[in-house]
């Protein structure tokens, strides 16, 4: 089973609510890449790592609310077609989970 694919995304977060996005995820090995998008913006994968089902990466993203770039540790696992996990900001920590779509 492969994570490499495209996913819809919807996150929670108690200060921002519910956001829709998506990501790109590709591997090659144990190295995770790829690029996030969402609310207009996208950010790159960075030090992405896959280890069987769970995956690691850092993301730096412009929030227009608080008109600042920060940065998301984002931990997760991937199932048949699905990815699910949490991210953690400066603001807290907010929960995701997505389906492929490609």
């Amino acid at each position: 089973m492969s994570i490499d694919g495209q996913y819809e995304i919807i996150s929670r977060f108690f200060v921002f609510g519910r956001h829709g996005g998506r990501v790109i995820i590709r591997t090659d090995g144990n190295d995770l890449s790829g690029t996030a998008y969402a609310i207009g913006k996208e950010s790159p994968l960075l030090n992405g790592m896959l280890n069987g089902n769970e995956f690691s990466f850092i993301m730096e993203m412009d929030i227009p609310l608080v008109k600042k770039k920060i940065k998301m540790n984002v931990k997760g696992y991937f199932g048949e077609g699905s990815i699910n996990g949490t991210t953690i900001t400066p603001f807290g920590k907010s929960t995701f989970e997505g389906k492929r779509i490609i």
